[in-house]
C-alpha cells in the first residue's frame, strides 16, 4: 500500500471520529452560554463553562450544566492538577493551569476530568443546586471534602 492510500485512509478515519463526535453532541439548551464545551457520550453528559480567576496558578471559576436541561448542577471554583502515578500506589497531583489547551473527557459530579491526565478539582465552595430553591454548599481544599451546608427552599 502507497503513503498517499495510508494518508488518505487516517485522513477518512479522522473525518469520520470527528463527525461521529459532533453527532452525539445534543443540541445547546437555552441558557447554556455559547462558550460552555461539551463533555459526554451516549448516555448523555454536561455542558462545562469555566473562566480564568488566576491562569499562573490553575484557578478557574467554573459552572457545569445538565446537558438536555440546562440546570446547573455544580457551580464554583476549581484548581487545575495532573495526576501523576508513583509506584503504581500512589496518586500525586502537580499543579498546572493550561485549562483550555486540553479536551474535557468527564465530569463525575465533583471533579472535571480532562485530557492528558489533567483534571479540575474543587477548591473553596461549590453549590450543587437542587432547582426547587434548596440545595447544599460544600467546601473543598484541593479536591478534599471539609465541610456540607445545605440551604433550604426560599420563602
Amino acid at each position: 500500500m502507497t503513503q498517499s492510500r495510508i494518508y488518505n485512509k487516517l485522513s477518512a478515519l479522522f473525518i469520520f471520529w470527528a463527525l461521529l463526535a459532533v453527532a452525539m453532541r445534543p443540541l445547546r439548551p437555552l441558557g447554556v452560554p455559547v462558550d460552555a464545551r461539551y463533555s459526554g457520550g451516549m448516555d448523555g453528559g454536561v455542558w462545562i463553562r469555566c473562566l480564568p480567576m488566576d491562569v499562573a496558578k490553575g484557578r478557574y471559576h467554573c459552572t457545569v450544566y445538565q446537558d438536555n436541561s440546562g440546570e446547573i448542577r455544580t457551580i464554583g471554583n476549581y484548581q487545575m492538577n495532573r495526576l501523576i502515578w508513583k509506584d503504581k500506589r500512589e496518586m500525586l497531583l502537580k499543579s498546572s493551569n493550561d485549562y483550555f489547551s486540553l479536551m474535557l473527557n468527564g465530569f463525575d459530579g465533583v471533579r472535571i476530568f480532562l485530557s492528558a491526565g489533567y483534571l479540575l478539582e474543587p477548591d473553596g465552595w461549590i453549590d450543587y443546586p437542587f432547582g426547587d430553591g434548596s440545595g447544599k454548599k460544600v467546601l473543598y481544599q484541593n479536591g478534599v471534602e471539609i465541610r456540607e451546608e445545605a440551604y433550604p427552599i426560599a420563602k
